[in-house]
């Protein structure tokens, strides 16, 4: 499932209503925090969205770039599984 997941519990939600995986982009770089909370919570059923623009990580529907640091993070923090959109 991806899209609209707003939150740690709205990914859990889905996860429990069958979805094998989620798919998050924009919430995990809000805050260098949650790309731990969510990798932490629930492991190899995360995918994390990156979306990329000019060589630059997109985020909020693609109007707006994260820092750039914060994809190392993805390596730092074992994320299992990413989903790269161009």
């Amino acid at each position: 499932m991806s899209g609209g997941l707003r939150s740690l519990e709205s990914a859990r939600e889905a996860l429990k209503a069958g979805a094998a995986r989620v798919v998050v982009g924009t919430q995990i770089w809000k805050d260098e925090a949650n790309l731990d909370s969510f990798v932490k919570a629930l492991g190899d059923q995360l995918v994390v969205a990156l979306d990329v623009k000019d060589s630059r990580l997109a985020v909020r529907g693609w109007v707006a770039y994260a820092r750039s640091p914060l994809i190392k993070r993805l390596n730092d923090v074992n994320t299992p599984t990413w989903l790269v959109c161009t």
